[in-house]
């Protein structure tokens, strides 16, 4: 799934979406392959990769802009500006964010992952407030490290919390 989405960069504007929704899969699969059976936990998470992975993409494609017009490849920014691209990806990150807060009311998870949660909060609103439609000189930093702060937060503060 995730090999077309180069593929739909011919095709489309909302191949950041198709990117999050290939790497969305992920934790149906894995979750279906270990446990056997349909649960909506997975399911969530799995949207929730999908808004924060195609959040993160419409962020990296910024740079790609002038290329993506030059040899006729799509995306959202080339398509509707960096300003809107940015709002968008900004819903999308507060859409992932809503989803791993009601992880909190699905799955037995407490205090210390709501936590790391704030934490997460607090990254994408910061990495939000660096990239700037008239100054993107931050765009690497706030796509690579950001996004690398706020995994590794997660997963820590989530594995403390289950093995608490």
């Amino acid at each position: 799934f995730v090999f077309f989405y180069s593929f739909t960069k011919r095709l489309t504007w909302l191949s950041h979406v198709f990117l999050g929704l290939g790497m969305g899969l992920a934790p149906v699969g894995d979750w279906l392959g270990i446990a056997g059976q349909f649960a909506i936990a997975p399911v969530i998470l799995g949207l929730t990769v999908v808004a924060w992975g195609a959040g993160f993409d419409i962020i990296y494609s910024l740079q790609d802009l002038n290329y993506d017009d030059e040899v006729g490849l799509f995306s959202m920014p080339k398509s509707l500006g960096v300003r809107k691209s940015l709002v968008v990806s900004s819903a999308l990150h507060v859409a992932a964010f809503a989803l791993l807060l009601s992880l909190k009311f699905i799955l037995p998870l407490g205090s210390i992952y709501l936590a790391g949660l704030a934490i997460v909060g607090l990254i994408l609103i910061h990495q939000h407030r660096i990239v700037k439609p008239d100054d993107l000189s931050k765009l690497n930093f706030a796509f690579f490290n950001m996004n690398a702060y706020l995994s590794i937060g997660l997963f820590v503060f989530t594995l403390i919390d289950v093995l608490k």
